[in-house]
This record gives structure tokens, sequence and C-alpha cells, in this order.
């Protein structure tokens, strides 16, 4: 079913985004630390070459939306897991299955504007 194929696809790469995420903010958090214990220790260079690789990573954190994209993506399991019970239990008519049908591309469409260029290509199998 290709509703479950794209869940799976946004589990994975929320779990990509959230994990860069993660790895970023504690990565900053750690030089910010260690830029102000040399500072301390009147350790200049070291203070300068820890805050300046801070920078990196911030800018790193601007470039790839990572955040952003972890959302996105975590609203669309949620979404992708509500049209999975609706097909199972709230489809009775043709029009019924229709309304999924344009929920499910609506959901992809969203994806394909908001995607970014590292996000590999999702695998369907219609």
């Amino acid at each position: 079913m290709p509703l479950k194929n794209y869940e799976a696809h946004c589990s994975y790469l929320w779990g990509f985004n959230s994990r860069w995420r993660t790895t970023l903010v504690i990565g900053s958090i750690l030089l910010s630390a260690g830029a102000t214990i040399a500072g301390a220790w009147n350790l200049d260079y070291v203070a300068a070459t820890l805050a300046a690789l801070r920078g990196a990573i911030i800018a790193t954190e601007n470039a790839f939306k990572f955040s952003d994209e972890s959302t996105f993506y975590g609203r669309a399991i949620t979404e992708c897991e509500r049209l999975i019970q609706k097909l199972k239990f709230q489809t009775n008519l043709p029009a019924d299955f229709d309304g999924v049908l344009d929920a499910f591309h609506t959901l992809r469409n969203q994806e394909n504007t908001a995607k970014s260029p590292k996000a590999p290509p999702m695998k369907t199998t219609e």
C-alpha cells in the first residue's frame, strides 16, 4: 500500500532530521561551554577556535532546516496514521476513497514543495 510506504518514508526522514538536529544542538552547547571555560582560563586561541566551530554549527543549522523538516515529517506520520485508520474503518462509498486519495496527494505535494535537496527520494511501489 503506497500510504504505508509513505508513512515508513516519513518515519525514516523524521528520525534522520531529529538525530541531526539533536547532534547539532548538543555540539553547539558543548562548544559554547568549552569556549567559555577556555576564556575563563585565558586560553584565547582555544576559546576563539571553539567559538568559530560553534559559528560553523549555527551556519549548518541555518542552511539545513533539520528542525523544520522533523516537525513536518512528524506531522506527516500522524496524518498517514489518520488516513490509514480512515481507510480501514470509515470508507464505505467511492467518494470516501476519493477523499482519502485527495488527502494523500495533498500530503505528498506538501512534502515536494518543502523538501530540501538532502532528502533521499521516496521509493514507490505503485
